[in-house]
């Protein structure tokens, strides 16, 4: 069952303790909640056959004025219960205290956000087109003008964009996610789902080519097949590159692991940890230059 607590005024900040307890259990094997303000939690007990429950909340305040408190308390009717618990991608206890918190979750609120964000990338994106069109139409020389939104575009749209993606994933994608949460009421939701599906995989693919468009900017000398060395040099230019302009998107994935290893395959992080290890070794080589060459 869910446990509701919502301290009123003056009290919404206050601290408080709540003791659980069935009647078959002993005091000292109560279980016990911790908080401030307005809080979700979910009382499991598979063991027990006893049907009533008591508690005692107790309140710490630094107002003296009396004290109200709203408590809900919601047992579960979910008769697909068994099959939430039989998918490892779904923590149903955290999906259910999550989905309770309504506009105040955590993952309904980066998914909103993201929303918004995408919205502005997709207008900077069609502003940046036009204004190349324009230039394109209206004057022979607009090499430098290509130039400059290639290099505004990385900054303003790329790097934003791919933790936007990574936002995303996270919202949806873990194990008290919503995805999880619409589990709890819709049983269609409940089957195992890969976050690289077609439609995915496509934004996953475009978000990284626009990122390493920017290697347009740099015309290395084609080597020629006998020349190893020179071959050498331009895969690991290019290379370096590239793990620079997907770092925001690699780094998010390496953090998200334990949020996502339910349903993220091991070779795309290790294809993350990788591209994100060079790309801050090479950020962190050039921040350290910069700082030996000054006088």
């Amino acid at each position: 069952f869910l446990v509701a607590v919502h301290p009123q005024p003056p009290h919404e900040r206050a601290s408080w303790k709540l003791d659980v307890y069935s009647e078959g259990w002993a005091r000292w094997h109560s279980m016990s909640m911790h908080g401030t303000g307005s809080k979700y939690k979910v009382v499991v007990n598979e063991n027990s056959e006893n049907t009533a429950w008591a508690g005692v909340l107790k309140l710490q305040s630094r107002f003296t004025e009396l004290a109200h408190i709203q408590l809900y308390v919601v047992d579960s009717c979910i008769r697909h219960l068994e099959e939430i618990r039989s998918q490892p991608q779904c923590n149903f206890e955290k999906s259910w205290e999550n989905f309770s918190q309504h506009y105040s979750g955590q993952h309904r609120q980066v998914l909103e956000r993201t929303r918004w964000a995408a919205s502005f990338f997709l207008f900077f994106s069609l502003a940046s087109v036009a204004l190349v069109f324009r230039r394109f139409c209206t004057s022979v020389n607009s090499g430098k003008l290509l130039s400059r939104i290639i290099v505004l575009k990385f900054m303003l749209q790329d790097l934003p964009q791919q933790l936007c993606l990574a936002s995303y994933f996270y919202a949806w994608y873990a194990n008290n996610g919503l995805r999880c949460q619409m589990c709890i009421f819709h049983p269609q939701h409940c089957d195992a789902q890969q976050p690289l599906h077609w439609s995915n995989l496509f934004a996953c693919v475009f978000v990284v080519m626009s990122a390493v468009c920017n290697q347009l900017l740099f015309t290395l000398k084609a080597p020629s097949i006998d020349d190893e060395d020179t071959l050498v040099e331009l895969l690991l230019a290019r290379g370096t590159v590239f793990a620079i302009s997907v770092l925001p998107l690699s780094t998010a994935i390496l953090f998200l692991w334990p949020d996502l290893q339910g349903v993220t395959g091991a070779l795309l992080y290790m294809a993350a940890a990788v591209s994100a290890l060079v790309g801050w070794f090479i950020c962190l080589l050039g921040c350290l230059m910069l700082c030996v060459d000054e006088p």
